[in-house]
């Protein structure tokens, strides 16, 4: 386990089924990090939120985010969003390979690990990911990420949404 501070993000975010919605809102962050020139800060984080009673099974929202560009203008407030991260503990496992193959990571962590630490997912923050390559520069076998699946000692939180 490993606690990670609340960080201060730019957002995009997308609704519908992960994957999709995964790609949707990295497409609408790249894109508006180049348009508006600002500098990559070679770190993304993928925050993926459980949906609520009220959510059709399979759509989820999923936000992609970098740390506040140095060079944020008030004008890009119309194309992402600034939020403040949960943060708090988390089982964190380091991925290395397509980070298309990262469901199999929360799955494992989930389903073998989950299951004999004594913690229980935490419901109420998204399950983060944190990416150290950007994948337009990076080979797919060669891609590092974290996955950060939040976690809670309540039994209460025994949540297995994601």
């Amino acid at each position: 386990m490993q606690f990670i501070p609340p960080m201060r993000l730019a957002c995009i975010e997308a609704r519908g089924p992960i994957v999709p919605a995964s790609h949707a809102a990295w497409r609408g962050l790249l894109d508006w990090i180049e348009r508006r020139g600002h500098n990559h800060p070679g770190r993304g984080y993928g925050q993926a939120y459980r949906g609520g009673p009220m959510m059709l099974p399979g759509h989820q929202r999923y936000a992609a985010c970098i740390e506040v560009p140095s060079t944020w203008h008030p004008c890009d407030a119309r194309y992402a969003t600034i939020t403040r991260s949960s943060g708090g503990a988390y089982a964190t496992r380091r991925y290395v390979g397509p980070y298309s193959n990262i469901g199999g990571v929360v799955l494992e962590i989930r389903e073998v690990w989950l299951p004999k630490s004594g913690v229980y997912i935490d419901p109420h923050r998204p399950l983060l990911t944190i990416f150290h390559d950007d994948p337009r520069n990076t080979m797919p076998e060669f891609q590092r990420a974290d996955v950060c699946i939040p976690v809670s000692v309540d039994r209460r939180h025994n949540a297995r949404e994601f």
